[in-house]
């Protein structure tokens, strides 16, 4: 049987997970989050999130462009964009490691060799300059950069010309690019604001997706498109909810429709695998290679849900750190390598652990994990069904209890006023709150367990340090250590025990010659 550490918790009990990559793709993730008022954020409502290939993340917000490097926030205004405003809309990194930035008075590029941004006016060659909003800014495989944009079209950086140019769609009242997606070669899915999906090449122009059912998506609302593996599109819809388009044969399947009233914000595909799709109800996650999907949503009384439900932008990158931006909440990071407890706020039943204080736990043969708490008695954890259940003990067991060690098949119990051995299965129970010296009918607290390599069973109490004694089924004394409070107990390879106290410093105890010495604090110290 494993030994588990003395834990002291308060409001939930975290039950430790082996598996990280599992909390990424299973049941929960428990996010960490930043804001304006606590980390120094530009501000709370995110419109885009991207991280680089650096691994700094940079935060559009409504009002400024937020970059973050594992540690702390560095922000920039409208004059360090160079722009007129400084209302972030889009990021894109190109080819060369420098970062596009869109905003809702045109788009400047960030040099990280210079430091500094350059706006798109000085770039673009005439009059065409972005001047209006930039809806989305994508890179395809030859390192030409897309800028779609409200009235002014779609735009295009080649950086072989290094030259900014306005695309002349074939469509001349194609104003209104709202979506964009690399496709082969030179081609692109672009969407149109409130119009449909096309497919556009330098050499044919504007062409509908799906000319066969043109009506799908004509005046529907597109808030992402990802381009896939096996001839897929992935469409985010306001009208049919999480779509996937074979490009082949032009089959459309609804994957997953958000509740009645609720629609998509943004649309995020991670490891070819997972579609994670912003909504006004949360988050959703959905595993394309089975089919299914969940959303993960706000708590209030969960600190460590989404910080809010209406989810604008989704990325992951270089870190693996899973980031979501909120409307008006701030930032949400998950970090599978810190994260890897699993948080139980209620019992199976549903009853609330708020207030409950833990003061140990142990894991019988049978791998059940028991807790004590400080007012609210034992409870049980199964491990294989994830059941946490308050277990109803005998009522000559207190509620107050303080440590916890399983052996065979018996629980001993800690107490205030002594020890219990405890059956679960025949609910036999034995009461020792004496341990062979005069004081400790008065003074027999139980503080912890702890049993040796050589299978002796021990407890620290307010009395000193007791052993269990099998053959006369009784607790006694360890010579030399009567009346030390001990907390803590551990074992060295030698088989030497170090005991923790209370207020009278740490000792080292022989077992085999019951000699105790006093290792710190050292006499005048």
């Amino acid at each position: 049987m494993k030994k588990l550490v003395n834990i002291f918790c308060s409001l939930a009990v975290a039950v430790f997970s082996l598996s990280t990559a599992g909390l990424l793709y299973g049941q929960e993730l428990h996010f960490t989050h930043f804001n304006k008022e606590d980390n120094a954020l530009a501000y709370n409502s995110i419109n885009t999130i991207f991280e680089d290939s650096r691994g700094y993340v940079w935060i559009g917000t409504h009002k400024g462009l937020s970059r973050y490097d594992g540690v702390r926030f560095k922000n920039y205004d409208k004059s360090a964009l160079g722009l007129a405003s400084d209302f972030v809309s889009a990021i894109c990194e190109d080819q060369s490691g420098n970062l596009w930035i869109g905003t809702d008075k045109g788009a400047t590029l960030y040099r990280y060799d210079l430091d500094y941004f350059i706006p798109s006016d000085t770039l673009s060659p005439g009059d065409d300059n972005i001047s209006e909003k930039v809806y989305i800014i994508r890179t395809d495989s030859r390192g030409v950069v897309w800028l779609g944009t409200r009235e002014d079209g779609l735009y295009k950086y080649d950086p072989v010309s290094g030259k900014l140019e306005h695309v002349r769609l074939t469509d001349s009242s194609v104003e209104n690019v709202y979506r964009v997606e690399p496709d082969k070669a030179e081609g692109l899915f672009v969407y149109t604001y409130c119009d449909n999906i096309y497919r556009y090449s330098p050499d044919s122009g504007l062409s509908l997706l799906l000319p066969d059912n043109e009506s799908y998506f004509a005046g529907d609302d597109i808030e992402g498109l990802v381009n896939a593996p096996g001839g897929l599109l992935y469409v985010a819809s306001k009208r049919h909810g999480l779509c996937a388009v074979n490009l082949r044969s032009g089959d459309i399947k609804t994957l997953y429709r958000l509740p009645q009233g609720h629609r998509p914000l943004s649309l995020f595909f991670l490891d070819n695998r997972w579609l994670w799709m912003g909504s006004s109800c949360g988050l959703l996650r959905y595993d394309t290679a089975i089919g299914s999907g969940t959303i993960l949503s706000s708590d209030s009384s969960d600190s460590f849900s989404l910080s809010g439900d209406q989810v604008t932008s989704v990325c992951s990158g270089p870190t693996n750190r899973l980031w979501v931006g909120t409307l008006h909440n701030g930032l949400n990071m998950f970090d599978p390598g810190r994260n890897v407890f699993r948080r139980v706020y209620r019992t199976s039943s549903a009853e609330s652990l708020h207030g409950v204080s833990v003061r140990n736990f142990t894991e019988d043969k049978n791998h059940i994990v028991w807790v004590a708490t400080e007012k609210s008695g034992l409870f049980q954890y199964n491990p294989a069904t994830t059941e946490l259940l308050r277990y109803r003990t005998p009522k000559i067991i207190p509620q107050v209890l303080t440590s916890l060690c399983s052996e065979e098949d018996y629980l001993w119990i800690g107490a205030m006023n002594g020890i219990y051995k405890y059956s679960p299965k025949s609910g036999a129970v034995k009461v020792y709150n004496t341990f062979g010296i005069e004081e400790s009918e008065s003074d027999n607290r139980v503080i912890t367990f702890f049993r040796s390599s050589n299978g002796e069973l021990l407890a620290g109490t307010t009395a000193g340090v007791v052993k269990y004694d099998r053959a006369k089924d009784s607790f006694v004394i360890v010579p030399g250590l009567a009346g030390l409070a001990v907390e803590n107990i551990g074992e060295d390879m030698s088989g030497d025990l170090w005991l923790a106290s209370y207020a009278s410093g740490l000792f080292r105890y022989d077992p085999k010659t019951a000699a105790v010495k006093k290792v710190y604090p050292l006499s005048g110290m």
